[in-house]
């Protein structure tokens, strides 16, 4: 599909951008940012159903051995429970996004899920992060705003700080999106020709 041959261009084109913002980014990493990603990540893992404390521990123990995020080129890089930076196109699954099967659902007198209310986002609509060798779900901790899922969309070209939590999803402790390029300056003139020619003025 054409869409497809976007996204992989825009990541493409933005890869290179984040990678710097993730090594700067590391480069700031303190204790505090050790710790909170330690924290985060034992606290995943005793919140499956069936993990126990055998598995918190563990995860415990892997972010302590690394005590800065591994940048990984790829998602298939990616290591359980080692604390990670994965970069990657986002998609967001929503359950009322307009659909043209829907349709031909109503042709057929089956009844489909759409919105009520004034907007296609829910509550309960979650993020995938891929690239162009897989993909993986990301969550984050119940109540932060580590991830905000609202305000996200699909499309998006975005690095991820977390960890792959037992249950094979990403648990997101911090989302970095590209930064704006440098303007480059207009030539002498250019930009008074511009203005003149947008409000019809002689200068």
């Amino acid at each position: 599909m054409w869409c497809v041959a976007i996204y992989f261009n825009r990541l493409q084109c933005l890869r290179p951008a984040l990678i710097e913002q993730a090594k700067s980014y590391l480069a700031k990493w303190t204790a505090s940012d050790t710790a909170t990603l330690s924290g985060m990540n034992s606290g995943s893992g005793g919140s499956g159903g069936g993990s126990g404390g055998g598995s918190s521990a563990a995860a415990a123990a892997a972010s302590a051995a690394h005590a800065k995020p591994v940048l990984c080129e790829k998602t298939l890089d990616l290591s359980r429970g080692t604390p990670s930076i994965i970069i990657g196109t986002l998609y967001k699954e929503m359950k009322y996004k307009p659909c043209i099967l829907d349709e031909y659902a109503k042709e057929r007198g089956v009844e489909a899920a759409v919105s009520t209310g004034p907007t296609l986002v829910a509550a309960d609509d979650t993020l995938v992060l891929e690239d162009e060798f897989g993909r993986v779900g990301l969550t984050s901790t119940a109540g932060s705003n580590d991830l905000p899922v609202s305000l996200l969309v699909t499309g998006m070209v975005v690095a991820v700080v977390g960890a792959e939590s037992d249950h094979g999803l990403f648990h997101v402790a911090k989302v970095i999106v590209p930064e704006l390029p440098e303007q480059l300056p207009l030539p002498i003139g250019v930009s008074c020709y511009l203005l003149g020619r947008l409000f019809a003025i002689r200068f």
